[in-house]
């Protein structure tokens, strides 16, 4: 702390009771922060009674460390009042003081010791000071004492170094150097005790020579130590290379040493390299290890090295070099298991069922080469009667055909979708189908490249990446390995985790992936590495493209039920040991009121408030009865145990109007309708767009206002409409965002019936892009669209043409209650939704209906 002025001391005739604490070693000074530790109880005793009343204490040095109950002929005279600023209880029971000095004082007497020390102390009043004449040489000796002290101390700050240098006050400079130098107790106290600035800062000098004269001599001894020690080194290695020398000479009692790929005998910890010597890596690799093995032989287990690659090596070791973990699961045995755990996602089960049929197909393949390369061996041989030559050549040949196979390359699966759809859970189905380990690692918020390929040895704390941290956990080279969230790495000054993994994911690359903990290739051929993202647009391109994408849309309201029915409710009765009866109705009601999402994720969280409050209303009746109560839920009763309905459901219109149509959308929690209105005023020219719709919406009203003029005259629409009407555009729930182009047919439609006077059929959806001449483009998230058109009560949804091959992916269910109307052109749209008597347009051609 620095001074603000040079001050004297004059102690004032006025005393002052405090509680009082005797310091062990310590003095401090006033502006001085102190941190220290206290554990005698009668110290602790007045830190409370200080922190009880205005928080001032009495902290004054005692003379003699090893007195335990000092008195007053046992501290110095001189102490300083301070102010506590902390107290922190410590795990082993002593309290961690943060206290700020306030002014100097002097010990009066002590009027009470138990069970605190109480003292009556007078305050030193501080006046103002004048530098001494010799102030500037007193200056320089200071600078140049520090200058030789701050030699033999490396780990002072360069900006305190600086600032102490550089002061050019005399008080601050002494108060600087006094706060932040390692000085005896009794020294500092002198500097306390002293008035004059010139006596001062010549105590200081001379204690700062003392504790330079130690510093010296300390160094000179630990030279002496290190000689000593390099020379005990020296001797160890000596008896390491007599003993390599001995089990040459002796054959090691019949054992071989380990050697190199050369046969020469290898240096380094006998029982290390034994271990290394068994590892199934290649030659190059093994020469890595041992030369670490010889580094740590010729360490002592005090060297701060010797742990470091003594970690190295047994974390090496302790990897599961050449461990695969497979079972012999047919193709029908493994879709059984994915059955029995997940509902739908049909297009990730059959990928990863073609998977296991290419693994079943290969593996036969390869057995069948390696036995029919091993059986002409045996033919061509019956003349050598050396069995352990014709076994080594049959292997040899067997070795030869499995290596003319091309290897597996299996692509990389990405599942992308909304949270909540099963990607993750779907991930551990896989590894249980394909009768392997499970490990996942979570990728969202990543930034740094190590957390992928671990940190270089020579760090402190250094281990592998989270790649060879999963295989470990996985306990063999074969496991499923599930990169959660991948869409969430982000990068900075640190480096670029997505680009860490495209050597990973690569599987022209990962044969020989390098961690830098490792520093040896490590062959992750054999991992499956399945991915996850909620949005693939923020997957960087180049991982993008090493990956096999599969799109897992939202849950239909169907799949939802049969979803709850199979799996949650079950899993929440169990959980939560309660009994209890629905109808479907109440199961329906739940997944259409009180959840709006594309997965199952909120439904299960209100299957268990359900199952919750049922265990509640068991747990207040007499314990006989609980076996008994098994409540029947209806949607009478739903309410009392999930509150009121959150979400209306989507519906048509009670009647055929003239200006509203149902538009469909698709969101991140599946389909919905999306009812659009136009109204025609008298003005002059005006269109308005409201409903809170995005720049690409707001695009295809503009597009529809165009295609609407260009069919004014088959409508007998007043050609100058948009020069006298004001015409305004608006999609309800204006707090909800809306974009996307497939609202185009919609609002053409919309504006045709408006300006029209045709009223539109209330059961009719329809979705589509529309061009400049009317043509009808496609759309995406079909499924989604058509059962939110189902759920609402549509019976005939109009969709693109070239959508119609997406029809297969729409649920059966859906398809028998909707029919589906295709559309080449905005002419084949307005002919199938426009009410007349009499057709006012025909269709581009006849328009085939599909069912």
């Amino acid at each position: 702390m620095k001074n603000d002025k040079t001050t004297t001391q004059k102690a004032t005739a006025k005393t002052i009771t405090l509680p009082a604490l005797a310091m062990r070693d310590i003095v401090i000074f006033p502006k001085m922060l102190l941190h220290f530790d206290v554990g005698r109880e009668k110290s602790s005793n007045a830190l409370r009674a200080a922190a009880d009343s205005d928080r001032k204490i009495f902290l004054v040095t005692q003379k003699d460390t090893t007195v335990v109950n000092p008195e007053v002929d046992d501290m110095y005279t001189i102490g300083v009042i301070a102010e506590i600023r902390q107290l922190l209880r410590t795990p082993d029971g002593n309290v961690r003081v943060l206290a700020e000095g306030v002014s100097k004082a002097k010990l009066v007497g002590v009027t009470e010791t138990d069970p605190y020390l109480l003292a009556e102390v007078s305050i030193i009043k501080e006046t103002k000071r004048k530098n001494p004449p010799e102030t500037e040489a007193l200056m320089r000796i200071l600078r140049e004492a520090f200058k030789a002290y701050a030699t033999y101390m490396p780990k002072m700050q360069n900006d305190f170094y600086e600032a102490v240098l550089s002061e050019p006050d005399l008080g601050r400079l002494i108060d600087a150097i006094t706060f932040n130098v390692y000085l005896k107790a009794p020294a500092k106290q002198r500097v306390l005790e002293c008035t004059s600035l010139k006596k001062t800062a010549e105590i200081l000098a001379t204690e700062l020579q003392t504790e330079l004269n130690y510093l010296k001599t300390q160094l000179d001894i630990e030279s002496v130590l290190n000689e000593s020690f390099d020379h005990e080194r020296k001797q160890l290695f000596l008896k390491e290379q007599l003993q390599i020398i001995q089990n040459q000479l002796n054959g090691d009692n019949g054992k071989t040493p380990p050697q190199d790929a050369n046969g020469n005998p290898i240096a380094g910890d006998a029982e290390m390299n034994k271990k290394i010597s068994e590892l199934p890596i290649s030659d190059e690799s093994k020469g890595v290890l041992y030369k670490q093995s010889e580094k740590i032989s010729l360490l002592s287990p005090g060297h701060p090295d010797y742990y470091t690659v003594k970690s190295y090596l047994d974390e090496i070791i302790d990897f599961p070099w050449g461990v695969c973990e497979q079972k012999n699961i047919t193709v029908k045995q493994a879709e059984k298991i994915l059955n029995s755990e997940h509902y739908g996602l049909k297009k990730v089960k059959e990928r990863l069922l073609e998977y296991i049929a290419v693994n079943i197909l290969r593996e036969n393949k390869v057995a069948y080469a390696a036995q029919t390369a091993a059986d002409k061996v045996y033919n061509k041989t019956l003349h050598i009667e050396d069995l352990d030559e014709i076994e080594d050549m049959a292997t040899k040949a067997s070795n030869a055909a499995i290596n003319k196979i091309t290897p597996s390359k299996s692509n990389i699966i990405c599942l992308v979708g909304p949270p909540g759809v099963g990607k993750t859970s779907i991930g551990k189905s896989a590894a249980t189908a394909l009768g392997r380990s499970f490990a996942r690692i979570s990728l969202g918020g990543v930034h740094d490249e190590a957390e992928i390929r671990g940190h270089r040895k020579t760090y402190i704390g250094s281990m592998p990446g989270s790649i060879v941290k999963a295989i470990e956990r996985a306990g063999c080279v074969n496991p499923v390995i599930l990169l959660d969230e991948i869409d969430k790495l982000s990068s900075d000054y640190k480096g670029d985790p997505a680009s860490a993994l495209l050597e990973a994911l690569d599987p022209e690359q990962n044969k020989e992936f390098r961690d830098h903990y490792f520093e040896i290739p490590i062959d992750l051929s054999k991992v499956i590495f399945i991915t996850t993202a909620n949005n693939a647009g923020n997957i960087p391109e180049p991982l993008y493209d090493r990956m096999e994408i599969i799109e897992l849309g939202s849950y239909t309201r169907e799949e939802k039920y049969k979803i709850a029915s199979k799996f949650l409710f079950p899993k929440q009765l169990e959980e939560n040991c309660v009994s209890l009866s629905y109808k479907p109705d109440v199961l329906r009601d739940i997944i259409e009121h009180y959840t709006r999402e594309a997965g199952v994720r909120r439904l299960e969280q209100q299957i268990a408030k359900l199952c919750r409050k049922v265990a509640k209303d068991t747990a207040e009746l007499p314990q006989p009865e609980w076996s008994k109560h098994k409540p029947k839920i209806t949607l009478a009763t739903l309410p009392n145990y999930l509150g009121s309905r959150k979400f209306k459901a989507d519906e048509i219109p009670d009647r055929n109007e003239v200006g509203t149509v149902n538009g469909l959308a698709w969101t991140s929690a599946g389909g919905t309708l999306l009812p659009l209105e136009v109204l025609i005023l008298e003005g002059s020219g005006k269109t308005e767009v409201t409903g809170n719709l995005g720049e690409v919406m707001t695009e295809s009203a503009k597009i529809a206002m165009s295609v609407a003029r260009n069919l004014a005259h088959e409508f007998n629409i007043a050609p100058d409409f948009y020069t006298k009407k004001d015409i305004h555009i608006h999609a309800p729930e204006g707090a909800i965002p809306k974009d996307g182009p497939s609202a185009g047919v919609a609002l053409t439609t919309c504006l045709i019936s408006a300006l029209s006077g045709i009223p539109i059929k209330r059961d009719i959806a329809m979705t589509g892009e529309i061009t400049l001449r009317g043509k009808v483009l496609q759309i995406g998230g079909l499924r989604e669209k058509s059962a939110a058109a189902y759920k609402a009560g549509v019976t005939t949804v109009i969709i693109p043409e070239s959508n119609l091959p997406d029809l297969e992916e729409v649920d059966d269910e859906v398809k028998e209650h909707l029919r589906f109307v295709p559309a080449k052109t905005i002419s084949d749209v307005l002919s199938v939704a426009l009410i007349r008597d009499k057709a006012i347009i025909e269709p581009s051609e006849p328009i085939p209906v599909v069912c």
